[in-house]
């Protein structure tokens, strides 16, 4: 048996390839990252910042007539640093925080989403330093007469610059999909495009990965044909760095159930959008994944291949790739149907493959109730998965992590028919 790393591109067809499971990784103790200010701490959303070895995690914190945005930094060794509110103004709501770093300017890009009313939000962002000791002012993404909610962020390593993607809600019920690319340097707006719409179409929540091999994006998002009541599908376009191109929309999963809750990460010349599948009008719910490769073609059985499937609820995907590891993905796992356990379970999916390493392994049965994951991953090494949770039932949602470690890169075997 001969023993190849991951990246070796293997074109004899005498050789089999199987997928092995790996050892089980290493489990951190939990990590306190917010917890004892007696109010809801959720939607927890991160970036990885690798000259200073440390992760910023921001989040939502719920007061009685707000809701504002935190942030806060934790090493790479677990260890938790400082901490600072990026939007809190009395009476105003903000949701939906996601985040990307620039390591050439070391300054993170925190987009939200402004609440103004029932029927209408904007999308915001700000500036803020490695350390949260500067912030530039907030400033708005665009200022549409509609609705705009959910936005994503990804930072494009070759031009230094960010595309945030976001959900557009009209008034006559259309919804679709925008993005707008944003300099790093001095925040100017750069180009803004329509990604995909459609008359009486429904797409919503997108996500965006960055693939740095083409300078191009993936752009993913749930789709209904006709409207809201209609079963959800997944669909995806690509686009140039510049958004002057943009491909054709893609079909990643139109099984005819109630898709929920998709993101996207990209490893080497690929992409990888995992999912919760929910049968609709009940509480079953899988996980399932599907690659993408740099071209922009689907791999894999037509709807995905599944992480998680049992009679009960998984959900809430999170994702993010090490170049050691490949791609850890992380997940709520109800166990039974009383929904009194919630607990938060992963996987670890190697590049160019349409399966799981092995059986899926716990990452936190924490005496709490898990709620939201994310997952926040080295270039190359540990990963760190946070959970917002309640820790007994009816109290407030607090914020807990955990380190993932692997002993090394996973290797998968090939034997080949020609050689010992």
């Amino acid at each position: 048996m001969i023993v190849f790393p991951i990246g070796i591109l293997f074109e004899s067809m005498s050789e089999k390839t199987e997928m092995v499971s790996s050892t089980p990784p290493e489990l951190g103790p939990y990590i306190d990252i917010w917890s004892g200010d007696g109010v809801n701490n959720w939607g927890p959303r991160a970036a990885y910042n690798e000259p200073r070895d440390e992760f910023l995690f921001v989040w939502l914190n719920e007061r009685a007539t707000s809701i504002d945005i935190y942030a806060r930094r934790v090493g790479g060794d677990g260890s938790v640093k400082s901490w600072f509110a990026v939007a809190a103004d009395p009476g105003t709501k903000y949701y939906h925080p996601v985040v990307a770093y620039s390591p050439i300017q070391e300054r993170y890009l925190i987009v939200y989403q402004k609440y103004f009313s029932i029927s209408y939000s904007e999308i915001w962002a700000r500036f803020v330093s490695w350390d949260g000791s500067w912030m530039s002012n907030p400033f708005p993404i665009r200022q549409d007469p509609d609705h705009q909610w959910s936005p994503d962020v990804a930072y494009n390593s070759r031009d230094d610059e960010f595309l945030v993607v976001y959900e557009n809600g009209w008034a006559g019920g259309l919804h679709d999909i925008a993005a707008q690319r944003v300099s790093a340097s001095d925040g100017s707006l750069l180009s803004w495009r329509n990604i995909a719409t459609g008359p009486s179409q429904v797409r919503t929540e997108p996500a965006v990965a960055y693939n740095e091999s083409r300078n191009e994006y993936l752009i993913v998002y749930l789709f209904q044909p006709v409207d809201i009541y209609q079963p959800t599908d997944i669909y995806a376009k690509v686009s140039s760095a510049t958004m002057g191109e943009l491909s054709n929309e893609l079909v990643i999963s139109d099984k005819p159930i109630c898709e929920q809750k998709v993101a996207a990460g990209a490893g080497p010349d690929e992409y990888l959008v995992v999912w919760a599948d929910r049968v609709c009008s009940t509480n079953e719910s899988n996980i399932y994944a599907r690659r993408i490769s740099g071209d922009g073609s689907p791999s894999g059985p037509p709807g995905g291949f599944p992480l998680k499937t049992d009679p009960y609820y998984e959900s809430n995907p999170s994702l993010a790739f090490d170049k050691n590891n490949g791609y850890l993905v992380a997940w709520r796992h109800v166990p039974d149907d009383s929904l009194t356990i919630w607990d938060v379970l992963g996987n670890y999916i190697l590049p160019g493959q349409d399966q799981p390493v092995g059986i899926d392994f716990e990452i936190s049965n924490f005496p709490s109730w898990d709620s939201g994951v994310e997952v926040a991953c080295k270039l190359a090494g540990n990963c760190l998965v946070v959970m917002n949770n309640y820790l007994v039932p009816g109290g407030d949602l607090e914020l807990h992590g955990r380190m993932v470690t692997t002993p090394g890169p996973i290797y998968f075997p090939v034997v080949s028919s020609s050689g010992p």
